[in-house]
């Protein structure tokens, strides 16, 4: 569907998935769904996105506030929901350190506490400090599916 962002020949290493080679990664979690499946639309909404080399992370899907700066593009200010994204090669250090930082603290989370502590509530101080964007409009959402985290069936609709 979008040869442009994946090289299926680069093999993926589980204890490091990102190859040295690897100019972006398109990150879909497995209850993602396109809002409107026409391959056409997302792929010509994902070229525009690829003509702005300048941001580090773009949302495919999210629940939060984008600022609309044309019709194919948002700037994000806050979102959570990491159900689609697309990480840029030299964003992917900062992102993952974030994540690292925060691990000791979740490992040691309870149910009560987690929940700030999520990979999508983690990364929202980097979407105040860096260019972050999203698709205009959103290309997808997150589908009905059980939450591990609130242990029940949820669909939020975003």
């Amino acid at each position: 569907l979008i040869p442009t962002l994946i090289d299926p020949t680069n093999p993926i290493d589980p204890i490091n998935p990102i190859n040295p080679t690897t100019l972006l990664a398109l990150v879909l979690e497995d209850d993602f769904i396109w809002r409107d499946p026409d391959p056409m639309l997302i792929q010509a909404k994902l070229d525009k996105m690829m003509q702005d080399p300048a941001w580090g992370v773009c949302l495919l899907a999210g629940n939060g506030v984008c600022e609309p700066v044309d019709e194919h593009r948002q700037t994000v200010v806050e979102c959570q929901t990491c159900s689609a994204y697309i990480i840029r090669d030299f964003y992917i250090p900062k992102l993952l350190k974030v994540w690292e930082d925060t691990l000791p603290a979740l490992k040691a989370a309870t149910p009560e506490t987690e929940g700030a502590l999520c990979i999508d509530q983690t990364w929202k101080a980097l979407q105040q400090q860096d260019q972050w964007l999203a698709t205009n409009p959103l290309l997808g959402k997150q589908g009905e599916s059980f939450s591990d985290i609130e242990r029940r069936c949820v669909d939020y609709g975003v």
